[in-house]
């Protein structure tokens, strides 16, 4: 007779819950500080990658947000971002 150390690889296990859904009131907190971080900016605050993500983050977070209020965050990070890159490519005096 043979035994074996495995447990069942077969066996139910115990899913996890799914997250909770965020916060919409932390999300906008959170939307609302970077936007403020980026118009008070005079030049980019982060390094182009850094920058590229907290692109990805600003639009995925703002997903959880009300359809108008997500498009009128989005809008206007876009514009920052748009400003600050012309700002970084302008030639220094």
């Amino acid at each position: 007779m043979t035994t074996t150390r495995q447990g069942d690889l077969f066996a139910t296990a115990a899913v996890p819950a799914p997250p909770d859904t965020p916060d919409p009131d932390a999300i906008r907190t959170r939307l609302r500080a970077v936007l403020a971080l980026v118009r008070d900016a005079c030049e980019m605050p982060w390094e182009p990658s850094r920058a590229r993500v907290q692109e990805l983050l600003f639009i995925n977070m703002a997903t959880w947000l009300p359809t108008q209020e997500r498009e009128t965050l989005r809008q206007a990070f876009a514009a920052e971002m748009r400003r600050l890159r012309v700002n970084a490519a302008r030639p220094q005096k």
